[in-house]
Parts: structure tokens; sequence; C-alpha cells
């Protein structure tokens, strides 16, 4: 091939691409987040109903669904504006020294309410604090879906563990949960934007379809890989690799 064969293939592969971002936007748009928002609106008439009749102890009942339902499509739309955002390349990179155990620990104290819900206790654990050159926010957004993740999946009443190991100069970090797990033949899916793949939680917790997308994206934008292993009713764990810049005091 001459190199100008390869440039059409390579043009022609990421026009391919756009077009399977654009469809998968439209499709997420048209149908993933009109739902909540029509449950949202007609949870929101009858609690109205509810407390015009002082029927309170419906009001109770139904608040937390309008709460979660409210934020299932809050995360869905920060999810769709930041992948988007990333696709059409107005999503700068812009790398900074982190101490990852003190990241680490912020997200997942921001993480805390949801895990709560289900009983779930998640660990952090590690040998010896690391700094490394990250983007944060877009290293926040792969952390908290890994975590919305595993505690979606996971069982009530059981552990969470993200861990830190040292591999030479780079630093892997690893999202653990004991929950449902994924069939082999559905793992290779997970990061392809023609075959994504989404399923419930163990309280039907739903997703947001992009959300792994999201995280193999920006973790490639740090010369990075994220990869998973799973098996079925034992759980799954997702890692991701950053260099180390310096072991921090």
């Amino acid at each position: 091939q001459t190199q100008m064969q390869k440039t059409l293939v390579e043009n022609e592969q990421k026009l391919r691409e756009l077009n399977l971002s654009k469809d998968k936007f439209f499709s997420i748009m048209a149908h993933d987040l009109r739902s909540p928002f029509n449950s949202i609106i007609g949870l929101s008439e009858m609690m109205i109903e509810f407390a015009h009749e002082r029927d309170f102890d419906s009001v109770e009942k139904y608040a937390p669904i309008v709460y979660n339902t409210s934020k299932h499509a809050f995360n869905l739309l920060e999810n769709l504006l930041e992948w988007s955002r990333s696709q059409i390349g107005k999503m700068d990179f812009k790398p900074e020294n982190l101490d990852i155990v003190s990241f680490l620990e912020e997200e997942i104290q921001g993480m805390q309410s949801v895990a709560d819900n289900k009983s779930i206790r998640v660990e952090l654990m590690y040998k010896k604090r690391f700094n490394i050159l990250s983007d944060k926010r877009m290293l926040g957004s792969v952390v908290r879906n890994l975590l919305s993740n595993a505690i979606k999946f996971s069982y009530a009443n059981s552990v969470v563990s993200v861990e830190l190991i040292q591999d030479g100069e780079r630093l892997i970090v690893s999202v653990c949960d004991h929950g449902v797990g994924i069939e082999e033949a559905n793992l290779q899916k997970l990061f392809k934007l023609e075959e994504s793949y989404t399923t419930v939680g163990t309280q039907n917790e739903r997703g947001t379809g992009i959300g792994l997308l999201i995280c193999k994206d920006f973790i490639e934008k740090h010369d990075g890989k994220l990869w998973v292993e799973s098996q079925i009713n034992q759980g799954s764990t997702f890692y991701f690799d950053l260099p180390i810049t310096t072991a921090a005091v």
C-alpha cells in the first residue's frame, strides 16, 4: 500500500467511528435520556396530587424514586457531555502532578452515600504513596465510572477494593467487586462503541451505556490502557495503568 492509500484507509476508519459516535449519541438522547425524564415528570405530578391530598406517606414513598431517577438522568447527561466533548476534540488534556492516594480518597468519599445505600464498604489498599502526571478531570471521571459500576453490580453487604500496585515505572490501579460478574462472551463488547454492552445492577440500577467507553478514551489519552478480568457470580476487576512521576512523601 502506498502512503496515500494508508491515509485513505485511516480516514475512512475515523469517519466510520465518528458516524458510530453520532449514531450512539442520538440513540442515547432519544431513548435513554427521554425515559428517565418522562418518569420524573410523571412521578412529580403524582407527588403534587399526594401533597394536595396531604397523603404524606405516598410522598415519602415516591420521593426517593424521583431522586434516584433524577440522579441517573444527571449522570447520563454528564457522561454524554464529557464523551461528546472528547469525541470532537473540545476537551483539552491538561496533566498535573497528583498524589494518587489523596485523589482516590476524595473520589471514594464522594461515592460513599451510593455505597452506603447498599451497605457496601469501599477499601483503598496501597503500600506506598505515588505522584502521577494526570488530567484530574478525566481521571476523576474514570474513577467515578468504575466505582459506580463496582457498587452497582455488587451484592449488598459486600466489599469493593481499590488497589494500587507498582509495575516498574507504571502504576496499576484496580477496582474489584464481588458481584454478578460478566460472561466471557460479553467482555470484549464492553469497550466497543458498535457493540456497547449494558445491563442492570443487583438492585435494578441502570447504566449509561457509555461509561466504559469514556474510561477507555480518557485512559488512552494518558498513554495508558484499560482492561478487565471477570467471572460469573464471583465479580469483576477493572484495571488501568498510568505513568509514575515520583514516589510521594
